[in-house]
């Protein structure tokens, strides 16, 4: 399989992966349609129980991603990566240094020796690494409760993997205190797929929340089981363009479902003129693009 990866020089290393297989592309509508899947439903809603009401996205240009918990350099230097990465492709900038936005990511990295005590520890370590974090705002006694919940639900999830309960890896819930929006993303210190869990979660957070069960390569991929198909590292070249397109200043948070899908299809071609290649990553990138160099997988 070739692989195109931009190598992103202010950060380091590549940090984006866009893998062509022996696949058919999709067209500009089936793209369109899975975009507001991933925007509007969940795998849940998709079998009859409705859809989300409004689209949700970063009001304004800078979200500040707040890093809390015990995170080492390595941790660091990936959340880093992730900020700049996505930063590249939208008008949006994603700040990693102290700051306060009214759209803020909280990314609390639970250490192994909490992990390991439980969906209890986690919700009580998590929750008082989130009040250390954002100590000039008042965390509402609700949201604390329902993250406890949103721990303890992930812990007995259903996975053919028994060690699942010790691979913490979620966004949400978020809570809204004078007029600033916190968002929270938990990650175990232990999780084997780390780089993929700080791509994935903040994508997801940034306003993508649900999974795609489409058959081109994405990083939120999955089955109909809701297990993960595919095993990207970071994130294709597809779940770049949907954030693009997000973040287009056309689409609004707040904007109805059809209101948004009368504008996605559009914006999508615009993007990817040409429907019988994957989307061109040089389109994608409303700041410095980066340079290109083929490699062999």
């Amino acid at each position: 399989m070739k692989c195109l990866l931009p190598a992103l020089s202010m950060v380091g290393l590549c940090t984006l992966v866009a893998c062509s297989g022996p696949m058919r592309e999709p067209s500009n509508a089936a793209l369109a349609a899975d975009f507001m899947t991933v925007a509007f439903y969940s795998r849940e809603q998709i079998l009859g129980s409705g859809r989300r009401r409004s689209l949700y996205k970063a009001d304004q240009r800078d979200v500040c991603l707040i890093v809390a918990g015990e995170p080492g350099a390595e941790e660091r230097a990936l959340v880093s990566r992730v900020a700049a990465a996505y930063s590249l492709t939208n008008e949006i900038q994603i700040v990693t240094s102290e700051c306060r936005s009214t759209t803020n990511l909280v990314m609390v990295f639970v250490p192994r020796e909490v992990n390991g005590r439980g969906s209890g520890a986690i919700a009580e370590y998590a929750n008082s690494k989130l009040i250390g974090s954002i100590q000039d705002h008042k965390v509402p006694e609700p949201f604390k409760a329902s993250y406890s919940r949103a721990i303890h639900n992930r812990f007995i999830y259903p996975s053919s993997d028994p060690g699942w309960a010790q691979k913490i890896c979620m966004f949400g819930p978020s809570f809204k205190v004078d007029g600033a929006i916190f968002t929270m993303i938990t990650i175990s210190m232990n999780f084997g797929y780390m780089q993929r869990c700080i791509y994935e979660e903040t994508l997801q957070a940034l306003g993508l929340p649900f999974d795609s069960t489409k058959s081109w390569p994405s990083i939120i991929r999955v089955d109909h089981s809701g297990h993960r198909v595919d095993t990207l590292n970071a994130p294709s070249s597809y779940d770049l363009l949907y954030l693009r397109v997000l973040y287009d200043p056309r689409l609004r948070s707040g904007m109805s479902y059809d209101e948004v899908k009368q504008l996605v299809e559009g914006i999508i071609a615009e993007l990817r003129p040409d429907e019988s290649r994957p989307p061109d990553l040089g389109r994608l990138y409303t700041k410095a693009p980066p340079s290109f160099s083929q490699v062999q997988d």
